[in-house]
């Protein structure tokens, strides 16, 4: 009983491995008692034709792999067997990389064949980038002495040295390898350029696409003419106050021809990563090139100076949004404020009120009595508007009064 309790530990531990970003869980995968979580590209099934490739010294860049890092080997684009590179743990401080050929499964499909060679690639842990490895020396089979390091299963072969330049990139990207190598790294292929020590700074306080800000895997590049003189991967989280700066490179050697020269003004460009695709690019302002120049300018996008985006994505376009965020849309704000609102100024200038009120003529309340609004009704012995007849002393509305002759009567 205890030992099934045992068992029935370890499985469900082994279960509920969690490997880190960039590994995979290959315990179901392999034999023997191999690394559980591995670099997730270094994936393989074990193979009962296999051999081993034991490499003395492994280097990227120059230096020895640390015990946290991976090689594997490689028959095309599949992975065919992987080793985590800790010394300390392999006979006489030598490790071997597992090279599994095809036996007929369909989990080795693909997998080396007799007379082929692998080939390697290193995993370099701390900077999690995938390096192709190259073979210094010869490949030779300890059984055999042949020196041509193909396959045969059940062999055992030694390596003098591994070592790699440059990191296996994704699609759409290179190794840059024209800089220092601490700067090194996978860079838009269009985006590729050589160090210089004539060189500028350009900082932008906003880079953006669309009206957002680029992403921190998209990158700024800068040009002289068609010849790209700098670039760098967006990522304002590494860049001090997270303000980030495009180097811009000038001519210094014939590896820099083309590069800037005093007074010549750069382009640039954005590499949107999540599309793989360049856009040409315009500061807020141009700003000329000197050699060790720092120079702040508020903003790069895809509008030239002195247009901006319009709702459409279109730069200069005329396209606006309505209150309700629709571009080209109808919606207007009514005259309380309200998006779509129905309020209205009635006739008296008043917003959302009830016009002129009942038994009034105008906004301000008068009546009409007669002669028009506001004004004084009917008046006058003849009761008529603006009149002002009165009777004369014969009592005649608008008479001339008594007659000097005769008086009021007509005799």
């Amino acid at each position: 009983m205890f030992n099934y309790i045992v068992i029935l530990i370890v499985f469900c531990l082994s279960y509920a491995m969690q490997c880190p970003d960039g590994y995979v869980d290959n315990s179901a995968n392999q034999t023997g008692a191999g690394e559980i979580c591995i670099p997730e590209l270094f994936s393989y099934n074990s193979s009962t034709q296999a051999a081993s490739y034991l490499a003395y010294d492994v280097i990227i860049n120059g230096e020895s792999v640390d015990s946290e890092d991976w090689v594997a080997a490689f028959n095309g684009d599949i992975c065919v067997g992987a080793r985590k590179w800790n010394t300390e743990e392999c006979n006489n401080g030598i490790c071997d990389i597992p090279v599994n050929g095809y036996d007929g499964s369909n989990g080795t499909l693909g997998y080396i064949s007799f007379n082929q060679i692998p080939t390697f690639q290193i995993y370099d842990s701390s900077e999690s980038l995938y390096y192709a490895a190259s073979v210094e020396g010869d490949i030779t089979n300890l059984l055999n002495g042949a020196v041509s390091g193909a396959f045969y299963p059940n062999s055992y072969y030694t390596i003098e040295t591994l070592y790699a330049d440059g990191a296996v990139c994704p699609d759409g990207y290179t190794w840059n390898s024209g800089i220092d190598v601490n700067s090194q790294q996978c860079t838009p292929s269009e985006f590729l350029y050589n160090s210089s020590t004539q060189q500028a700074a350009y900082f932008f306080l906003e880079v953006t696409l669309g009206g957002e800000s680029v992403s921190p895997d998209d990158w700024v590049g800068a040009f002289n003419g068609d010849v790209c003189v700098g670039s760098r991967k967006w990522d304002t989280s590494n860049c001090g106050g997270g303000i980030c700066e495009v180097p811009v490179l000038g001519v210094d050697s014939p590896l820099t021809l083309g590069y800037m020269s005093a007074g010549q003004i750069p382009s640039f460009k954005i590499f949107k990563a999540s599309e793989l695709i360049y856009y040409e690019a315009f500061a807020s302002n141009d700003q000329a090139w000197f050699p060790f120049g720092t120079y702040i300018l508020d903003s790069l996008s895809e509008c030239e100076l002195g247009t901006t985006l319009d709702c459409e994505g279109v730069c200069g376009g005329g396209a606006v949004a309505d209150c309700l965020g629709d571009c080209n849309g109808t919606a207007v704000e009514d005259c309380l404020g309200v998006c779509n609102g129905n309020a209205v100024i009635d006739e008296c200038g008043e917003c959302g009120g009830n016009g002129i009120d009942e038994g009034t003529c105008d906004c301000d309340g008068n009546v009409d009595l007669g002669c028009g609004c506001g004004d004084p009704g009917p008046s006058g012995c003849d009761n008529t508007c603006d009149s002002i007849l009165e009777f004369d002393d014969c009592g005649l509305c608008g008479g001339t009064g008594v007659e000097e002759a005769c008086g009021c009567n007509d005799t």
